[in-house]
C-alpha cells in the first residue's frame, strides 16, 4: 500500500509520490505549490543575505527598465479582460460603501493622498485634529495623514494659543 501525506495548506490527504521519499509535504494543487514556492522564498530572503541583495538588485534594475505608470498603463492595454474585471469589482464596492451610513450620513469617498479642499475662509484660525484612518471610513494608502481643521470663532489672526470647540 502506497503511503499517503496530509498537505500542509489545504489539509486534504492525498497518496504520497515514491520519488520524494518521505519530504513531500504539499500536493499538487496549484494554490499549495504557490504556497510552497512562497515560503521557501520568504526563508531565502531571511537566511541567505547575499541571495536577498542579489534580489534586491533584479528588483532595482528591472523597475528602472519599467517604471510603474509605463507598467501599469501596458498592462491595462494588454490585460482588457482583467481591466474591466477590475473596474467592475471597484463599481460594486462603490455601490456597497454607499449604502453603507457613515457619520454625518453622507458615503465615504475614496480620495487621493494629495487631494485638498479648500474653503472660502482661508485667513482664519483653525484647530487641526489628527484622525486615525480607521475613524474616516474612506479608502487610502497606509501613509496618509488624516486632519480635522475646525474654525476657531472669536479669536484674532495673531493668536498662537490653542482654542477649543
Amino acid at each position: 500500500m502506497q503511503p499517503t501525506i496530509i498537505c500542509i495548506h489545504c489539509k486534504k490527504t492525498i497518496l504520497a509520490n515514491p520519488r520524494l521519499k518521505g519530504e513531500q509535504q504539499y500536493c499538487n494543487d496549484h494554490a499549495c505549490q504557490n504556497e510552497r514556492k512562497r515560503i521557501w522564498y520568504r526563508n531565502r530572503l531571511t537566511t541567505d543575505a547575499r541571495y536577498a541583495r542579489r534580489q534586491q538588485r533584479c528588483k532595482r534594475r528591472w523597475r528602472k527598465q519599467k517604471p510603474a505608470h509605463r507598467y501599469q498603463n501596458d498592462y491595462r492595454q494588454t490585460h482588457p479582460d482583467y481591466t474591466q474585471k477590475n473596474r467592475d469589482q471597484q463599481r460594486e464596492r462603490n455601490r456597497r460603501r454607499r449604502k453603507q451610513p457613515t457619520k454625518l450620513d453622507t458615503p465615504a469617498k475614496i480620495v487621493k493622498i494629495d487631494a485638498l479642499d479648500v474653503s472660502k475662509e482661508q485667513t482664519a484660525i483653525y484647530e487641526m485634529k489628527i484622525l486615525k484612518p480607521n475613524d474616516t471610513k474612506k479608502i487610502v494608502k497606509i501613509d496618509s495623514l488624516f486632519v480635522q481643521l475646525s474654525l476657531c470663532q472669536g479669536l484674532k489672526p495673531e493668536m498662537t494659543a490653542d482654542c477649543k470647540d
